[in-house]
């Protein structure tokens, strides 16, 4: 499995390594590979700070947004039940963080955020928007 790596903790769970991916269709493969493996409870080894992007996913569009490493299990659970319902290039929204900037990016159609799901723009936005 590329970029997937073993743990730090001896306890057999595999994270993903930092990477750069040029789709969406790229990150669900990642994603559903890295579930197949040893349950982690988090995409990213979590021992040194948690919240720092992992990985780079380019939009299309002009817009790259990050996944960070304390994105949880759960939600790539829900990711990949989305995946699985409307494909991988589905639309994904824009939508405002808790402190008001539009860089919050979610996948599903609403616009809810999913728990536990930790991926934002590189550059915000003005509004909400689909990317």
């Amino acid at each position: 499995m590329d970029g997937i790596s073993g743990g730090e903790s001896g306890g057999g769970e595999q994270f993903l390594e930092a990477q750069t991916l040029g789709s969406k269709n790229e990150l669900a493969a990642l994603l559903s590979d890295w579930m197949a493996g040893p349950a982690a409870p988090t995409i990213g080894d979590i021992e040194g700070f948690g919240r720092r992007p992992l990985l780079r996913i380019d939009l299309g569009g002009g817009h790259t947004a990050v996944l960070n490493a304390d994105t949880k299990r759960e939600a790539v659970v829900e990711y990949l039940r989305a995946v699985a319902e409307r494909g991988a290039d589905h639309d994904w929204q824009v939508v405002s963080n808790a402190r008001g900037r539009f860089n919050k990016v979610v996948f599903t159609t609403d616009g809810t955020a999913t728990p536990g799901w930790y991926c934002y723009l590189i550059d915000e936005v003005r509004s909400a928007q689909v990317v």
